[in-house]
């Protein structure tokens, strides 16, 4: 739920901004509220904002340059270059600042999330090695009984090990597939 608040306040000023086309029609005074308000986020800059603003402002005025010229978009309030809004680029600019933040808040809760998967196989993959202080050989089963997971999965982990070069399978197999420890064998 965290992240979902951390997303919502990254696109609230935008929703801000937004809202506030309606209630102001002067579009200079309209622009000067739009940058109060980004002026006001200063505080929050984070890694690489201000190129995705800039690249935001120029790559949206000659996008919707191109749409308002195609006739795809129409606008009665034309105070930049008499073809759109002066604030429209200021609200697109900040709209892809609120879209990196947001996939920043996206990504690392992934990262957070591959880095606990990680440390889960890792603490599962040294419970097998540590079998191997008490039995000679083990076998898929003794795995899947150890651990509490499928017969895929316990094999998954034990090929693992086993491209770690820390077991040693004997057999292809069947029933008859048993793994030792190489560690242990080093030792003899």
């Amino acid at each position: 739920m965290n992240r979902v608040y951390k997303i919502f306040f990254s696109a609230a000023p935008v929703l801000i901004m937004i809202g506030l086309i309606p209630l102001i029609s002067d579009d200079y005074i309209l622009l000067f509220v739009y940058l109060c308000i980004i002026a006001s986020l200063i505080f929050r800059r984070e890694k690489n904002d201000i190129m995705i603003f800039i690249f935001g402002f120029f790559i949206m005025i000659v996008f919707e340059y191109f749409f308002i010229r195609t006739g795809v978009e129409i606008f009665s309030r034309r105070s930049l270059l008499g073809v759109m809004p002066i604030w429209l680029p200021i609200l697109w600019a900040y709209g892809f600042v609120a879209i990196k933040r947001s996939i920043e808040i996206l990504n690392s809760d992934m990262t957070v999330a591959s880095e606990r998967l990680e440390q889960r196989r890792k603490e599962r993959k040294e419970k097998i090695m540590e079998l191997f202080q008490d039995h000679e050989n083990i076998s898929n089963e003794d795995v899947e009984k150890l651990l509490k997971v499928s017969d895929a999965t316990a094999t998954r982990y034990l090929e693992e090990l086993e491209d770690e070069g820390k077991i040693e399978q004997h057999h292809e197999t069947g029933r008859g597939v048993f793994y030792t420890s190489k560690t242990a064998q080093m030792a003899i």
